[in-house]
């Protein structure tokens, strides 16, 4: 009777210490403002990794996407959510990045990596303006 206890024992620890799996990584992120579907999306990546032991992502949101951007390729976040246009901006060291030597620019787009695309996240953010303003006809 005492060796069936220690077995059901031991064999409810193993069924039972899948469910509490405690992660090993810890992680850095940041994304655009609270509520916007771009921070929910990161949100719920920080979530999913905690539930299954993947990794603890402490995420700040309400931040700049090209200044995160940077931050992702130097190397002081993990993670970021970025619309796909920055690293490609960042690589021509042009727009918000034109203070940036080109080739220290080329370098450090050279170290982001696209996890999943959100393409429905930033099709509101694409700008638009009226036919007339781009000198077609109304």
């Amino acid at each position: 009777m005492l060796k069936l206890l220690k077995a059901t024992a031991l064999a409810a620890s193993v069924a039972f210490s899948g469910s509490v799996a405690m992660a090993q990584v810890n992680l850095t992120s940041q994304t655009a403002g609270a509520g916007t579907a771009v921070a929910l999306t990161a949100t719920a990546l920080v979530e999913y990794a905690a539930e299954r032991g993947i990794a603890n992502i402490q995420l700040k949101d309400g931040q700049t996407g090209t200044k995160y951007n940077l931050l992702l390729a130097e190397g002081k976040i993990d993670l970021a959510t970025s619309p796909f246009v920055l690293p490609f901006v960042l690589s021509k060291a042009a727009g918000p990045y034109s203070n940036i030597d080109k080739k220290k620019g080329a370098e450090l787009a050279s170290n982001i990596r696209l996890l999943y695309p959100i393409r429905s996240a930033f099709l509101p953010c694409m700008p638009m303006m009226p036919r007339a303003s781009r000198g077609g006809k109304t």
